[in-house]
């Protein structure tokens, strides 16, 4: 692969890691709004930002469909969804936007 490839696979990957970095503290900035106001820590899981309304414009509506159906909690299934509802959306914004961003410019 050429060195202009190289650069210009560098610079998407670097703008993908910022942009879910960005996106990470914007999820971050807005419980810490809500808890200054309510004195509660609203607590967004990945399956609830998948699920949400504004999500559900740009999530793959065969993904959005699989994730609200019921029937799809059990066995292995129901494992992975349970993860998605314990991760907070924040720390896997940040974290793997982070992780994207600081491979990309090494």
């Amino acid at each position: 692969m050429s060195q202009r490839w190289r650069l210009i696979f560098g610079v998407l990957g670097a703008s993908l890691g910022a942009v879910l970095l960005v996106a990470g503290l914007a999820v971050l900035l807005g419980q810490v709004a809500l808890y200054v106001d309510t004195l509660q820590w609203p607590g967004y899981s990945l399956l609830e930002l998948i699920k949400s309304a504004s999500a559900s414009k740009t999530v793959p509506s065969a993904l959005h469909s699989w994730l609200s159906r019921p029937e799809s909690s059990g066995g292995a299934l129901g494992s992975l969804i349970g993860l998605l509802d314990t991760v907070p959306a924040y720390v896997f914004l940040i974290g793997f936007g982070g992780l994207i961003l600081r491979k990309a410019l090494r």
